[in-house]
């Protein structure tokens, strides 16, 4: 279907090259080491995201293909595989969910969020299965590399005339090497799903701020999650208790992603709780503080995600503070 010729429609060319072009352009600027080549990095699905929601999906893909072309020049196949896969892939995928309502509609948001988390599960699951043959699989290799590196710097300390660590010291940076192998699938959870999240909510109001926006904007606070996949975290957790290591870390670690859409429900129930703070931003402003610092924080708010399936805290909140509405707008497809 041909795009009428509105001013959103005279831009569709120049938007896809654009697109892609600054796509690329972030993954460039880290893989050449420039400053802040990592927030870069993070804003690279923005505007593939941004293109997506003011013309679809098909238009994205090509901006897609577009943001490949100087990828390969300027970077090798593999940068732009790569990228392929952890931006293109994902976007297209949460875009293609998101977008398929009927026309007017606000785009849905719990499909696309299940549907990036178990991306990232399986993504995971297949690394772990090609470095099956390592000795312990991918945990150990893990551990291998995080302790090769930690010699390395304690050589290189050695060399400068530093005095050498003790064995407490060591100690502690062995366990230090666990904590970043467990914490890698968390990582790339968060990716595909922390990532997208801030790209998205970036691009909408984007094209809402240009006049571009074709749809009613999607409210997080009504994200609600599929009924089919609040069990699946679950199981997998009790099959960690019966697998053996190897197994038991592949396991644990897609359960570990497939936790973060509570975390983001969790997450919206506390956004509808601060709404009725007497200062709103300060109030959650004081929560993200202690949400990136005190880990118990995530996992209480990954408790409200599971306790929102049931005692229906936003219900409960909005209906305290509007007494004719109960219940939050549904979005369980």
């Amino acid at each position: 279907m041909s795009v009428p010729a509105t001013p959103a429609g005279q831009l569709r060319f120049t938007a896809i090259l654009a697109g892609g072009a600054v796509s690329a352009l972030c993954i460039l600027w880290l893989l050449r080491g420039l400053p802040l080549g990592g927030a870069a990095m993070w804003l690279s699905p923005l505007p593939l995201l941004a293109v997506a929601l003011t013309f679809g999906v098909a238009d994205a893909g090509l901006a897609l293909l577009v943001a490949a072309l100087p990828l390969l020049l300027l970077a090798g196949w593999h940068a732009m595989v790569s990228h392929m896969l952890t931006v293109g892939l994902p976007v297209l995928l949460c875009s293609a969910l998101g977008l398929a309502v009927p026309p007017g509609s606000p785009p849905r948001l719990g499909l696309p969020v299940v549907a990036l988390a178990m991306l990232g599960a399986l993504v995971f699951l297949l690394v772990g299965l090609a470095m099956m043959d390592q000795p312990g699989g991918l945990h150990g290799w893990l551990l291998a590399e995080f302790q090769a590196q930690i010699q390395a710097m304690v050589s290189q300390g050695a060399r400068q005339g530093a005095q050498p660590p003790n064995a407490e010291t060591l100690a502690k940076l062995a366990q230090m090497a666990h904590l970043a192998a467990h914490a890698l699938p968390v990582a790339m959870g968060f990716w595909y799903l922390g990532a997208m999240a801030l790209n998205a909510t970036l691009a909408q109001r984007l094209v809402q701020r240009f006049g571009l926006g074709q749809r009613p904007p999607v409210l997080f606070k009504a994200l609600e999650l599929p009924r089919w996949f609040w069990p699946l975290p679950l199981l997998l957790a009790a099959l960690v208790l019966v697998l053996p290591e190897g197994p038991r870390y592949l396991a644990g670690g897609v359960a570990e992603i497939l936790l973060l859409p509570f975390l983001m429900v969790g997450l919206a129930v506390v956004h509808t709780a601060a709404g009725r703070a007497s200062s709103p931003r300060l109030a959650l402003f004081a929560f993200y503080l202690a949400f990136f610092v005190l880990l118990p924080v995530m996992l209480v708010v990954i408790g409200l995600g599971f306790a929102e399936r049931w005692a229906n805290l936003r219900g409960r909140i909005s209906a305290r503070a509007n007494s004719g509405t109960r219940d939050p707008p549904e979005d369980r497809t």
